[in-house]
């Protein structure tokens, strides 16, 4: 790697794939980086270097060795082991069979442990802030790699009545191995909607739902009972100057952390869209320059449609953020696209599906 590439203070791994060509991998990576929109750092005829989100993924041809290197570079380990999912993610889908085989410099020092970017949580405290919200505070091991560049995290919860829980551990080709059958961990996405680094405490609002397996855990709200958790994950704080958006409740707590943390001469609106009325007491920080706008989607148009309006003068000047059902989420793709946004201007995501 060049200096572009790495910091010598970032933590780094290497690993070898064999009998592939550089071709092979190279490609596909690339159009992955294309259509995500990551930054391509370098693309020469022996060499490809994408940023990620959470590091640096450099893919070699050492012709000389007969092999194919691949070089990872990240601020932490955490987030070094995310790049490293992300790459045999990708691998699995082009060389499933190599993807198993690979083996990392410093999987010495990872395998059979639990996977760095996961951590047993404990309740510290529940409170209501509407009724169809709850706040939970968590005691977390270490939140250092916790900030404003990546806002989600999951939860790992075992399911109610198993003796003996079973939590991931990293496997021979570095990434985690999570149980399965009955002993199945729920995965669900939140927002860590604030951190504590010197308590290492956080907070995560909960939207309460009929049915959902968090919501059974959190309403039983005694103190000391324990959760497992991944991340950072996900994006974080746009950097812009102008944003729009859209959010209904699973949303609010990330639209609640973005409005916090942007700076005071960001302008724009942000339209919470509520399905249920109590909704609407959601406690949301003022920002000096971000009008904020309470939609009851049962008195008006849906979000999908208030969204797809709004991108009617384009969208050229402005950071456009959307989360909310998934099909919704795939209109508003459509939306954007057609009205010209370039994907590094936005964050479209779907958080829930009506159809599971």
């Amino acid at each position: 790697m060049n200096a572009q590439t790495i910091n010598p203070s970032e933590e780094q791994a290497h690993a070898f794939l064999r009998n592939v060509t550089f071709s092979g991998i190279r490609n596909p990576f690339l159009k992955t980086a294309q259509a995500r929109g990551l930054e391509i750092l370098t693309d020469a005829p022996h060499s490809l270097s994408v940023r990620t989100m959470n590091g640096v993924v450099t893919v070699w041809n050492a012709a000389a060795t007969g092999t194919v290197r691949i070089d990872i570079a990240a601020s932490d380990r955490a987030r070094l082991f995310i790049v490293k999912e992300g790459v045999l993610d990708q691998l699995g889908r082009i060389v499933p069979y190599d993807a198993a085989q690979l083996r990392w410099s410093d999987s010495v020092d990872t395998i059979d442990r639990f996977p760095p970017n996961f951590q047993i949580a404990r309740i510290v405290r529940v409170v209501s802030l509407c009724d169809t919200f709850k706040r939970v505070r968590l005691a977390c091991g270490d939140l250092s790699a916790f900030d404003d560049r990546a806002i989600h995290l999951r939860f790992a919860l075992p399911r109610a009545g198993i003796d003996e829980i079973i939590w991931p551990y990293v496997g021979n080709n570095g990434a985690a191995v999570w149980p399965k059958g009955d002993a199945t961990l729920h995965r669900p996405v939140y927002t860590a909607r604030s951190i504590d680094h010197l308590r290492n405490e956080l907070d995560i609002d909960v939207f309460l739902h009929d049915g959902g397996r968090i919501t059974g855990w959190i309403e039983q709200g005694l103190p000391d009972h324990t959760i497992g958790l991944t991340g950072p994950g996900g994006q974080g704080i746009p950097s812009c100057s102008n944003i729009t958006m859209f959010g209904d409740e699973t949303a609010f707590p990330a639209m609640a952390r973005i409005l916090e943390t942007l700076p005071a001469n960001v302008q724009g609106t942000a339209t919470f869209c509520a399905h249920h009325a109590t909704s609407l007491k959601y406690p949301v920080p003022d920002h000096a320059s971000i009008e904020i706008i309470w939609h009851h989607v049962e008195n008006g148009a849906s979000m999908a449609d208030l969204a797809s309006h709004a991108f009617q003068d384009g969208v050229d000047d402005r950071f456009v953020w959307f989360a909310g059902e998934k099909n919704d989420a795939a209109k508003i793709r459509t939306s954007f696209a057609e009205a010209r946004g370039e994907k590094k201007n936005s964050y479209i995501a779907g958080y829930w599906s009506a159809d599971s």
